[in-house]
Formats: C-alpha cells, structure tokens, sequence
C-alpha cells in the first residue's frame, strides 16, 4: 500500500501553480525537477508532493485561487486519479479558471482519457503552456471587473 506524503506545505502568494504527483503514485524526481525549473522562471509553485487525493488538488486550488494545475504520474493506475481530479475540478465550477496539465507517461490518449488542457514531457514546452495560461487568466479576470 502506498502511503500519503506528508508535509508542510509552503505557500507564496500569489500561488501560480498547484504541482503533484497523483493518488497511487510515488515518483517525485522529475516532479521536483520541473518545478525548479518553473521557479527559476519565476512561477510561485505549490509543490502538493507525492499520492495526493484528487480532493486535496481541489482543496488547493480554492484555497490558493492557483490558475494552473499540474499533474504528474509514471504509472498507467495514476491515469484514473488524473481522471478523477478532472472531474471534482468540473464539479467545483473551477475548470473554467483553471488550466490543467499533465506529464509524466503521458501522450494524446491519455490527455483524451483524463480531460486535461495540455499533456508534456518537455519542462520548456510546461513553462511556455504556464506563461499563455497566466496571460489568459489575467485577461479573463480583468473582464470579470
């Protein structure tokens, strides 16, 4: 059985990405890699850490008002957590603010198969996608006003 992480985790505001490896997956290696390199670009990064539930993502998102959502897993059974994090993020009306990426072993299908905006295995390719998101929620926000 796989145990939850867990952590303190810190918080700068104002958060521009929520960062974890889903439900029933452990490898947090090129997870730690990306979001070093999203730092270095200057996103402030949630790291949520390794086997979060798709409740905790939803949480963190409310809580953090983070317009990205980055979700990573190695193993095909973290396909359904990614599934299913899409799903609460729909049912909590929050989709619509939210970009949602995934990487890891991910491709076409799988991004078909969970919902998710973006699928990468590349971190430039991650950053480029963040900073359109970024650019797009502040214009979506400046219309709300």
């Amino acid at each position: 059985m796989v145990q939850a992480q867990t952590q303190t985790i810190n918080i700068k505001k104002p958060v521009d990405i929520v960062f974890g490896t889903v439900k029933r997956d452990i490898h947090d290696i090129g997870k730690s890699m990306a979001i070093s390199v999203m730092e270095t670009y200057g996103f402030n990064v949630v790291d949520m850490g390794v086997n979060v539930a798709p409740e905790k993502f939803i949480e963190m998102i409310q809580q953090t008002g983070a317009p990205i959502l980055c979700l990573t897993g190695l193993l095909t059974v973290s396909y359904d957590s990614m599934k299913a994090t899409v799903r609460l993020l729909e049912e909590a009306g929050l989709h619509e603010f939210t970009t949602i990426l995934i990487g890891g072993l991910v491709n076409d299908s799988v991004q078909n198969y969970v919902g998710s905006d973006y699928w990468v295995q590349d971190i430039q390719e991650a950053c480029e996608i963040c900073k359109a998101a970024l650019l797009k929620n502040t214009r979506k926000n400046a219309n709300i006003s």
